[in-house]
């Protein structure tokens, strides 16, 4: 069946609970990202926590990721600004 990184070009993973727990990785994670990463896929980072920027966040997942800038995550508060802007302008 082959790993994750020769079936899929892309990744989105949900962070606590499936990266990491706390400020620990679960076991295979890095391990996955980093080879999905090399194989030249893409591995984005999604979370509901609207108390955490993706800068934050980043820097939790960098400390045992290879490559995780802040563009790869999305936030829950992130991903409704740009709603919130058009609900604003249309009202």
């Amino acid at each position: 069946m082959g790993s994750l990184a020769e079936r899929y070009d892309a990744l989105l993973l949900d962070l606590d609970g499936v990266v990491y727990r706390g400020d620990r990785p679960l076991d295979g994670a890095p391990a996955t990202i980093d080879e999905v990463s090399q194989a030249g896929g893409r591995v984005s980072f999604l979370t509901n926590n609207y108390t955490l920027t993706p800068e934050i966040v980043a820097a939790t997942i960098e400390s045992f990721v290879r490559s995780a800038g802040p563009d790869a995550f999305l936030t829950c508060g992130h991903a409704n600004v740009p709603l919130v802007a058009r609900q604003a302008s249309s009202g």
